[in-house]
């Protein structure tokens, strides 16, 4: 309304679709004038109107939405000669970038800064002033930010592709002399937010490669206390302080302080339900709350708290079918498993179909383990005959590497499948053999999920509820 007439084309086509349940192009064209003819171009056109609509609705809500809407605003003023103006409003914007470290846009004032101390001399004779000592400094500090920020994506990304092995001993010691150079002395530290942030969280990571368990912690609480300090820097860069509480969330899952983790995984969900751009990241909260009750034996939490509201925000946000929902999956399979709902697990578990061919792979192993577990406590025996020699199959014909623990788990429920009634003798035997089982992604999967206690009721012909209800005793 604001920047079209209300009886305009865009106007009618806005009123149209917004009161749609579900598009129907059929059905727009027909309500149009000229059954819609060149619909797409209108479509174009609108999208352009909305952007041009929002930004300028936006324009007052966000720091950096406010330094570009006042730049555009200074240049303006200046092409009008209203330089006195200009120079009032850039002394606001400065202010405004200097208080939340926009260095970029601080150097963009400083370019406006110079234009208008010339212009000054010209007309008053007025001395310019040093703005090009200032923009040195803007420059300086954005290059610190852009140097740790740089240093802690490759540590973050070493990590990554270290998922499920160990890092060599050179590798080790690289991190290690790293970690005692000099950008990281203490003298050293830098003077901008931004770069203190991202310098404490590159520090934290290489404290976790080289195993420096309490220099690690003392890293992940420092940089959540530095962001906590201060709540504006926090609300300005909201993906930045949620990254910090899920490191320090991971470092207490690591070790198993789940008690510990919890009230940091409430912050985490509180802030983000309330922060701009961070609703998708609750995902990431709820994930962590609901592996903390796995592993605290919290099944009914997360029948009646959990389950509903993961389900619902992957679908909100469309990544029902990535890594995180994937993983998620598992737990709410195993979950329906111990409350005996195997047609609800068998549904959780059929998701991995729904994936990416790179994902499925990746899971393949640990998704076949627990349908292998859903079928023998359900007693479907033909069903689990039929999925065995399946994958067993498969494995035959691939040319992929072999996951030993995998394919020796594959010959255990083939030995229990044809024998259930010598079951505990054969789950006591495997759980004596899995210690020389070389151990692996898909053995580090099987733990993780705490599957060894399916194994452990089952040698001492015990419900597997009874062992998954009590808490990891790694928790201590």
């Amino acid at each position: 309304m604001y920047f079209s007439q209300p009886e305009s084309l865009l106007t009618q086509l806005f009123d149209l679709l917004n009161g749609m349940e579900t598009y129907d192009e059929a059905l727009v064209k027909q309500r149009l004038p000229n059954d819609g003819k060149n619909l797409k171009v209108h479509k174009v056109q609108l999208i352009e109107l909305l952007l041009k609509s929002l930004t300028v609705f936006h324009s007052k809500k966000d720091v950096r939405s406010k330094l570009r809407q006042g730049l555009e605003e200074v240049d303006i003023l200046m092409e009008k000669e209203l330089y006195d103006i200009a120079a009032d409003r850039l002394g606001k914007l400065k202010k405004l970038g200097q208080r939340y470290e926009e260095y970029t846009y601080l150097i963009e004032i400083a370019g406006r800064e110079v234009r208008l101390s010339f212009i000054h001399y010209d007309q008053h004779g007025r001395a310019p002033r040093p703005f090009f000592e200032q923009m040195r400094v803007y420059i300086d500090s954005l290059v610190e930010q852009q140097e740790f920020g740089e240093l802690n994506r490759r540590v973050l990304e070493a990590r990554r592709r270290k998922e499920w092995s160990e890092f060599s001993d050179s590798e080790h010691s690289y991190f290690q002399e790293l970690s005692r150079s000099e950008v990281f002395r203490k003298n050293r530290e830098p003077n901008s937010f931004r770069a203190k942030a991202s310098r404490l969280a590159t520090l934290g990571g290489i404290f976790e490669i080289i195993e420096d368990v309490q220099g690690s912690l003392e890293c992940r609480l420092q940089t959540v206390a530095l962001f906590d300090q201060h709540p504006e820097f926090a609300k300005h860069y909201p993906l930045e302080y949620l990254g910090s509480l899920r490191n320090l969330i991971n470092h207490y899952i690591m070790h198993h302080q789940y008690a510990t983790a919890q009230p940091y995984i409430l912050q985490g969900q509180q802030f983000a339900q309330q922060a701009r751009y961070s609703k998708e990241q609750l995902i990431f909260f709820y994930h962590a709350a609901l592996h903390v009750a796995y592993c605290l034996g919290q099944f009914h939490t997360i029948s009646t708290e959990l389950e509903q509201r993961i389900i619902a925000r992957l679908e909100q946000h469309g990544i029902a079918t990535e890594k995180i929902a994937i993983v998620c999956y598992v737990y709410l399979a195993v979950n329906q498993i111990i409350k005996q709902d195997f047609g609800r697990a068998l549904h959780y578990l059929r998701r991995l179909h729904e994936a990416n061919e790179e994902l499925q792979q990746y899971f393949d192993e640990i998704y076949t383990i627990v349908e292998f577990i859903a079928h023998f406590e359900s007693k479907d025996h033909i069903l689990l005959h039929n999925l065995i020699a399946t994958k067993a199959r498969r494995l035959g014909t691939s040319s992929d590497h072999i996951s030993p623990f995998y394919f020796r788990l594959l010959q255990f429920f083939r030995k229990l499948n044809n024998k259930p009634f010598n079951a505990s003798l054969i789950a006591q035997e495997f759980l004596l053999e899995m210690g020389k089982i070389k151990s692996d992604k898909v053995a580090a999967f099987f733990t993780y999920f705490r599957l060894d206690n399916w194994l452990k009721a089952l040698a001492e012909r015990r419900p597997f509820s009874e062992y998954m209800l009590k808490p990891n005793k790694k928790n201590a």
